[in-house]
């Protein structure tokens, strides 16, 4: 919690970070913007015709489709954000971290490894998020642990990647950083508030930057790469 607690008061008081926050929002929106749109496109047809080859309504398809889009909105958006989150957080984490170290590391990732981290990244979200996803739906106090376990992988990555640490190895280490139970706990439960998750991600992206910068486990093992 205290790290949780340490990201908000950074992204709410330091005003070099703002830019850094609304970009990745909006370049989030925009991919999920286009997401919903790619859906529509290619589910809606086929509800229609399925629909009405039962001889319902085939306007049914529509509404299904957006009431769908609209409950699960948030959810897909932190998915969004997530899937990309070692592109879109760079420079936020990477601000975070040179308040309190001017020289933080920076080992040099390669476009194929930043390919590998954000495909790897993108299975994991959708079958842990399916998992939380449906256990949202009847019993969301279930989906917090599957949530929260995207959440601490999600906003830890860029600190990983800067340690050479790209998705595969963050899975065995991100469970090592002090007080990683808790952060999962607690970016699980967020999740579950409309609105407040949203506004949640650069605070808990500060965390997890934060978290990874002041565990042993990692800080002493990846030095600085040139």
């Amino acid at each position: 919690m205290e790290f949780i607690l340490r990201g908000t008061q950074l992204v709410a008081r330091e005003r070099r970070l703002w830019p850094y926050i609304w970009k990745p929002l909006g370049a989030a929106a925009l991919i999920y913007l286009a997401a919903v749109a790619l859906c529509y496109w290619m589910i809606v047809p086929f509800g229609e015709k399925f629909l009405q080859d039962r001889g319902l309504p085939a306007v049914f398809a529509t509404y299904g489709f957006w009431f769908i889009a609209i409950f699960a909105s948030s959810m897909i958006y932190i998915a969004v954000a997530g899937i990309f989150s070692s592109l879109l957080w760079e420079k936020l984490s990477l601000e975070v971290e040179e308040l309190s170290n001017p020289n933080p590391p920076n080992a040099k990732t390669g476009c194929m490894t930043s390919i590998v981290d954000t495909l790897g990244r993108t299975g994991f979200t959708i079958a842990v998020g399916m998992v939380g996803l449906v256990l949202g739906c009847f019993l969301p106090l279930l989906a917090v642990p599957f949530v929260g376990l995207l959440g601490l992988h999600d906003y830890t990555a860029c600190a990983f990647l800067r340690r050479g640490k790209p998705f595969a190895k963050q899975l065995g280490e991100a469970f090592r950083c002090r007080q990683a139970f808790t952060f999962t706990i607690v970016s699980g439960v967020l999740t579950l508030f409309p609105l407040l998750n949203l506004l949640m991600l650069p605070a808990l992206v500060a965390a997890g930057t934060l978290m990874v910068a002041e565990s042993k486990v990692t800080a002493l093992e990846h030095p600085n790469a040139d």
